[in-house]
């Protein structure tokens, strides 16, 4: 991954006091937005250099009382949602309110603020909100686990100059699986 955005020399990885991980470049070049997420048995790593990335892995767990946490921490529509849609429903906001906290360092504090944040847009795919200010991707990676993934647009930008393509995932053994 590093060496994509061109990094010959090991960059440092720094951690905010926030927890949020970045890349230092040895040669002082402004550094690649980057996020790190795992759940029980996957680790998933994202670099932009294009604006602030929050990825999520989040594991389904039919424990949840995904009820009372939606009640919690999702706003009044994104609930409803979760009325509607269950379990999935409640797994794909949750992931990519957790991405979007983890691209603008607010953690968990964002993706439990009350607020909807997220839009009845496709269950899986890519997509910009509706002020263009994200674009967020939602995957089912096994049929119990969600990943999701939310870029910041840096102030000014136009959402038509930038999207998501797509998303390469490697295996253990470091070959390469197209999505």
């Amino acid at each position: 991954m590093i060496r994509q955005f061109g990094e010959e020399a090991a960059p440092s990885l720094e951690i905010d006091s926030r927890g949020k991980p970045s890349i230092q470049p040895s040669d002082g070049t402004r550094p690649p937005a980057v996020s790190i997420t795992h759940t029980i048995d996957m680790v998933s790593a994202a670099a932009c250099d294009w604006g602030p990335v929050g990825i999520d892995l989040e594991m389904h767990d039919r424990r949840r009382d995904i009820a009372r946490l939606a009640a919690f921490a999702f706003g009044p529509s994104e609930q409803a949602m979760v009325r509607t849609g269950g379990a999935a429903a409640f797994y794909r906001i949750w992931t990519l309110r957790e991405a979007m906290g983890k691209a603008t360092g607010d953690g968990l504090s964002l993706a439990t603020d009350g607020m909807d944040r997220i839009q009845p847009a496709p269950f899986e795919g890519a997509w910009r909100s509706p002020d263009e200010a994200w674009q967020f991707a939602h995957c089912l990676i096994r049929p119990d686990v969600s990943f999701a993934m939310a870029i910041q647009a840096p102030p000014g930008t136009r959402p038509d100059s930038w999207s998501l393509n797509s998303i390469t995932w490697w295996a253990n053994d470091a070959t390469s699986i197209e999505q």
